[in-house]
Order: C-alpha cells, then sequence, then structure tokens
C-alpha cells in the first residue's frame, strides 16, 4: 500500500461460532482505522462483498488522510451478539517512486 493514498477496498471477515457471517447491516458494523498506534474512524460504509460466492467478505474504503500512516490496521466490531471481525494490517511504503519492478520479490509458495 502507498502511504496518504485512498484505497477503494480493504477487505475483512465476519465470522461467529457457525462460521462466515452474511447479511450483516453497514448499521451493525462500527469499523475503526488504526495508524501507528492511534486509533481514528472511518468515513465510508462498509457493504457486503457477496453473501454467495465470499460469505463473511466484507468492504471499506479508506481516505488518504486515513491511511496516511506507516503501519495500518483496519477493525471494528459488530453489534449483533457473537459476531467477531477479523482486523486487517499493512505496512505502507512512502511513495510509488520506492516500488521498482526490477527489484526481487518473495513468492509464496505451498509445500
Amino acid at each position: 500500500m502507498i502511504k496518504n493514498k485512498a484505497i477503494t477496498a480493504v477487505h475483512f471477515f465476519a465470522t461467529n461460532s457457525d462460521g462466515p457471517v452474511t447479511g450483516q447491516d453497514y448499521t451493525t458494523l462500527a469499523m475503526k482505522v488504526i495508524g501507528d498506534g492511534t486509533l481514528g474512524g472511518i468515513t465510508a460504509t462498509p457493504t457486503e462483498v457477496d453473501a454467495t460466492n465470499a460469505p463473511g467478505i466484507y468492504k471499506v474504503a479508506l481516505t488518504a488522510a486515513e491511511n496516511n500512516y506507516d503501519f495500518v490496521t483496519v477493525a471494528g466490531k459488530s453489534s449483533t451478539s457473537g459476531v467477531t471481525i477479523s482486523p486487517i494490517s499493512w505496512t505502507n511504503t512512502a511513495n510509488v517512486g520506492a516500488i521498482n519492478g526490477n527489484e526481487d520479490v518473495p513468492v509464496i509458495q505451498e509445500a
């Protein structure tokens, strides 16, 4: 991710003891951004991606200001009893120029 650049969709997972949770109304989700250890709000409204083909996956956009940190976490909670939200975190790079197509990129392979 690029520091101080808007992100159109950060994905997060909603579960309960039975597995993925679908149909969470955005009003039940209180999502927050944590930037470099400081808690802040998120302007955008979270929505479900696809209850049938991606059950439990939701998304929310971040503004450039909400992503203006070195280390960012999106976390939250649901007012629906038993539903938990899995946080997602990333480290930002300072700018696009720091990404070079000639650099070695680690590849994750199955064992």
